[in-house]
């Protein structure tokens, strides 16, 4: 009989017990790593959702960093730092965590309306006065700046795909820059001014004009794909998913269009005029509305699926997380909703009004008022 010894029982055993451990441990870390916001709304879909754990339960105040302006920009986070501009002409970057100040940048001429864009090691934004900079988002260096034709205020923020930066402007354009250079590769002239910021999906640029036009744009030359006019003024960032564009507009309606040749699909209808831009989580689109209402609406049908009243314009954009939505009020009240049902649960004072859309970064929910504050909540 063959007598087994200890060494050969471990040989024998050990190749069982690493498939075991590889099994048992696969998928689980002993913490997530946090998702890095690079852009407005979460990604260039602009969809405002965001792969990261969060508390519905809590809704705690963990700091909040005080500017000298308004602040209707809304964050990006990069390895733990905080980009976001203010009224006060000034780009800050805060470390997330401590919601100390790392530098600022005061070199802009005129407020900060643009919500930022991070690549390459570059922050990207837009400023009031026609200005658009880039600066080296370690140190807060200019590294190059872009002044357009007409000196006009730029609030769209922008979209860093494939080696360009595209934004839009009040003067009637939508610019591609080279992302490294700051060079103008093409200009894309609509009929009005483009407050709202480019979606990329499906490689199209979808942005809305304040004429009330939707356009579908070629990213690599400039040309027109498509175009929806939806009668009235477009504030609203478009939200690029399941094969549809969303947006709302100031008739208070919320458009699903065709990615692919513009057809409306369907109209969902609010009491008052929409600025908010659509969130898509799974398969509902939340929007908010001026006649006071949160809105969960099929995103297949246009049919609501449920509403909230908060009693005042909502403003500002939801942002989803774990199946909890997050939007500000105007009177200054932030709100944490169950998104399947629409249950209130919980709410927090900030003062102020809430225009910028919350990012949700590493359990952390940042968003700023136009009081001048940048909050972070847990």
């Amino acid at each position: 009989m063959l007598r087994l010894t200890r060494k050969m029982v471990i040989l024998v055993l050990m190749p069982v017990i690493v498939v075991y451990l590889a099994v048992t441990t696969a998928g689980c870390k002993t913490e997530a790593e946090p998702q890095e916001i690079t852009t407005y709304r979460g990604n260039l879909q602009r969809t405002g959702v965001f792969e990261t754990g969060v508390s519905g339960e809590e809704g705690r105040k963990k700091w909040d960093f005080q500017t000298q302006g308004a602040v209707y920009s809304s964050p990006a986070v990069v390895e733990g730092i905080i980009y976001f501009g203010s009224s006060d002409g000034s780009f800050y970057a805060v470390n997330a965590e401590t919601g100390e100040q790392e530098w600022n940048y005061n070199q802009v001429e005129g407020r900060i309306f643009s919500s930022p864009a991070v690549e390459g090691g570059k922050v990207y934004f837009g400023c009031q006065r026609g200005g658009f900079y880039a600066l080296d988002r370690k140190t807060g260096r200019e590294i190059w700046t872009y002044t357009s034709e007409h000196a006009e205020s730029m609030e769209s923020s922008p979209a860093v795909f494939r080696g360009r930066v595209y934004f839009g402007s009040h003067d009637d354009n939508l610019y591609a820059l080279d992302a490294e250079t700051g060079e103008k590769e093409w200009s894309y002239e609509a009929e009005d001014w483009i407050p709202s910021s480019p979606a990329v999906y499906r490689d199209t640029i979808f942005v809305g004009i304040a004429d009330g036009t939707v356009l579908a744009i070629d990213p690599a030359t400039g040309e027109k794909e498509w175009s929806y006019d939806t009668g009235d003024l477009i504030h609203s960032t478009a939200a690029a998913a399941n094969g549809m564009v969303y947006i709302g507009n100031y008739d208070g309606d919320l458009y699903a269009l065709d990615a692919e040749t513009g057809d409306k699909k369907w109209k969902f209808s609010t009491g008052n005029w929409i600025s908010s831009s659509p969130a898509v989580y799974e398969e509902t689109v939340f929007v908010g509305s001026a006649d006071h209402h949160l809105y969960a609406v099929d995103a297949r049908t246009g049919q609501e699926k449920w509403k909230y009243s908060t009693g005042v314009a909502i403003i500002s954009s939801p942002s989803v997380a774990d199946g909890i939505v997050f939007v500000g009020g105007e009177q200054g009240e932030f709100y944490a909703f169950n998104a399947e049902d629409g249950e209130l649960l919980w709410s927090f004072s900030a003062g102020g009004v809430i225009d910028t859309a919350a990012i949700i970064y590493h359990g952390s929910i940042l968003f700023g008022s136009d009081n001048g504050f940048l909050y972070a909540l847990k």
